[in-house]
């Protein structure tokens, strides 16, 4: 048997998790549910606890996903009934209920295609990443149903989203879970390529729990392509990391596919007790799923070991939780390993009876590996009941399924072998140009040391010379290294920094969020709901020179874009059409600027959307961004911000220097923050001008 890849369930959160534990969240949530009102907020909160629940307890997962649907059917709310499905969806997988889950999930997608023609440019964004999410988990029943192929059909979907998206974190696993089904496959050299991209994209990211998955998924391809030496190493690196971080179900799966490969390696005893471990941590954490690999892993090892009464003893305990669970690329090599042994042991009419089986299964779930080892079997059988014609087309038939996973193996060897040699022909050229110069150089030393015969104190200061010369380069290039280090180290620290006070914002707005769902008094919940939209303003600028190569300053346009969309989904009424447009090139904005800046926009954002917004007509809010006068020849300095609204504007005669409004405030101190001038006016709507600096 060969050792298996996880399948990861990772896919984007809505919500984020806080370092506050998930019992927290959970109560938290429970107390905003005893006081709400019959509203979508409701939905959200019973939606968000299915998703606290749908991994530690899927049936309590389904109850509030069920309420969930039932209230937000009664609002008419479709996103919040698209949500609820997903969740039920996920819950469902958890506990292997895959057609259930299947219709849960499409039900969802199905509402979100439909949204999605009407969304804003904000929502769309939104729901695509939803969409994302259902294909991950839709592609995740498929798999645990043995439908190859209509996995690959999702996980491809989920990839070319992920990539236009530009999220990296999803891109690597979507390269991830398509890796898995190649390798179900038996296309190891895709399988492979993918998974190294997967790895590739997490390693960049430091995301040590996905990192163990892609080593022990690399590990099952070399497996696959009897690479065992590679498959260990990987299997080894995935479990270090599964410890450190106390994975306990990954610990499992790692002790099993290591398990595996020392009994391909016929070390029978390692096997027995890395397969034993396995089990016994399966058993405790009640995965069905991962004892009946454990149990086909200890049968395998009986089975070469010749103890053929024990390995069936095993073999028929896999069998009854596999059918239970509805593994079906277990269950396929059970039945095929059971007729075996039954072959071995002469009871040839039930040989015959588990071989198809396993054949039927291998055929259903696509995997050349277990045609390849079931026609294996059904060859041996038929030789030993006389069946030659039989015996000789299953031969046919197991060599073309073995050729088909090894076939890639030899081309891959030959590319090594031409790299290897390409590689050996570079060294050698760069040997003779190294002799080459030697021999100049020696030449060199004897003609100086004839001229400089006379002396032997010049001699001794040409030496002398020599070493401090070489010293110095050594101890320049030394320098040069350590220097070069220490500014992708400083790099390194600032994008963390910038990552821990955006995580920590976000906790600051949630934490608003939550206590603003407890507000009886209008003024004091709109006070709150203000000053977190501002949080939200600074913890995106932060997103983004987290997430940017350059991190002294952010791309304008698609920070003040992510902005509009956060303040638009606080404070847009329902019945309002707006239409947002941004006037900008791609022009970046330094860190210094950034912050006020960001704040100006969200304070004017958030008074348009309060006070100029008309529910039977069309608003408009403009933001543009040019260059302003010019301090130097060729050089600009300076930039101009315009931001225009068609709303009723602000009343004749209005005083900015004496106003009391809070907000209005904001935006005169953050204007000499920048070092610019304010200037308002009426035009068919609000104008604010600002040049500053940056």
């Amino acid at each position: 048997m060969k050792s298996k890849a996880i399948f990861l369930f990772f896919i984007l959160n809505l919500f984020q998790h806080f370092s506050f534990s998930q019992n927290k969240i959970i109560d938290s949530l429970q107390i905003v549910l005893k006081t709400a009102k019959e509203d979508t907020a409701k939905v959200k909160a019973l939606a968000r606890l299915a998703y606290e629940f749908e991994n530690s307890n899927p049936d309590t997962a389904i109850y509030f996903a069920n309420a969930a649907i039932a209230l937000a059917t009664k609002l008419d709310y479709q996103m919040g009934i698209a949500r609820a499905h997903f969740y039920k969806g996920s819950a469902l997988i958890n506990l292997a209920e895959f057609d259930n889950a299947l219709k849960e999930l499409n039900a969802a997608l199905l509402i979100f295609d439909r949204l999605l023609h009407s969304a804003s440019l904000g929502t769309k964004a939104i729901i695509l990443d939803y969409k994302m999410r259902v294909y991950t988990e839709i592609g995740n029943a498929e798999y645990m149903m043995g439908n190859f192929s209509e996995a690959m059909t999702s996980f491809s979907t989920c990839l070319k989203i992920s990539e236009e998206s530009g999220d990296k974190s999803s891109v690597a696993d979507a390269y991830n879970n398509l890796g898995i089904i190649y390798a179900e496959q038996g296309n190891y050299p895709e399988a492979l390529k993918a998974q190294l991209n997967a790895l590739k994209f997490r390693e960049a990211g430091n995301d040590r729990e996905k990192m163990a998955a892609s080593y022990n998924n690399i590990g099952s391809i070399y497996d696959g392509m009897n690479n065992l030496t590679e498959a260990l190493k990987n299997h080894i690196a995935s479990l270090e990391i599964k410890k450190e971080l106390n994975d306990k179900q990954g610990i499992s799966q790692s002790y099993n596919n290591i398990g595996n490969i020392y009994a391909s390696l016929r070390n029978f005893p390692e096997a027995l007790k890395n397969n034993y471990a396995s089990l016994a941590i399966s058993k405790e954490r009640g995965d069905k799923t991962g004892m009946a690999s454990a149990y086909t892993s200890i049968a395998l090892v009986n089975q070469k070991q010749g103890n053929l009464s024990e390995a069936l003893e095993n073999y028929f305990n896999a069998l009854k939780i596999s059918e239970e669970v509805g593994d079906k690329e277990n269950l396929a090599d059970v039945y095929t390993e059971i007729g075996k042994i039954y072959g071995m042991q002469k009871k040839n009419i039930d040989a015959l009876l588990y071989l198809k089986k396993g054949l039927a299964l291998s055929y259903e779930i696509g995997s050349p590996e277990h045609l390849y080892k079931t026609y294996s079997g059904l060859t041996s059988l038929d030789s030993a009941m006389g069946n030659y014609k039989d015996a000789l087309n299953h031969y046919k038939l197991s060599i073309t399924y073995r050729d088909s996973l090894f076939n890639e193996e030899n081309t891959k060897k030959i590319v090594q072998s031409q790299m290897e040699y390409e590689f050996d022909k570079k060294e050698a050229k760069e040997k003779a140009i190294q002799e080459k110069k030697d021999a100049l150089a020696a030449s060199e030393v004897k003609r100086q040391r004839t001229i400089r015969n006379s002396t032997f104190a010049g001699l001794a200061f040409l030496l002398l010379f020599s070493i401090v010369v070489y010293y110095q380069r050594n101890k320049i290039s030394w320098e040069k290294k350590r220097s070069d280090q220490l500014v992708v180290d400083k790099e390194m620290l600032i994008k963390e920094i910038h990552h821990r006070v955006k995580n920590n914002l976000q906790v600051i707005s949630s934490l608003l969020e939550l206590q603003s769902e407890t507000i009886e008094d209008d003024k004091a919940k709109a006070a709150v709901m203000e000053g977190q939209s501002r949080v939200q303003s600074i913890a995106l600028i932060h997103h983004k020179l987290y997430r940017a190569d350059e991190m002294a300053s952010v791309e304008f346009k698609s920070f003040v874009t992510d902005l509009y969309t956060q303040v638009e989904s606080v404070f847009k009424k329902p019945n309002t059409e707006v239409e947002f447009k941004i006037i900008a090139d791609e022009t970046n904005i330094s860190i210094d600027a950034a912050v006020p800046l960001g704040l100006i926009i969200n304070e004017l954002l958030t008074n348009t959307f309060k006070y100029a917004m008309g529910q039977n007509r069309k608003n408009i809010i403009s933001i543009a961004l040019g260059e302003g006068e010019r301090e130097s020849e060729g050089v600009s300095k300076n930039f101009k911000l315009v931001y225009r609204d068609n709303g009723p504007g602000l009343p004749v005669g209005y005083d900015l220097e004496n106003s009391i409004s809070f907000g209005m405030k904001v935006i005169r101190l953050l204007t000499e923050q920048l070092g610019g001038n304010l200037i308002f006016y009426n035009d068919n709507g609000s104008v604010f001008e600002i040049p500053f600096h940056s």
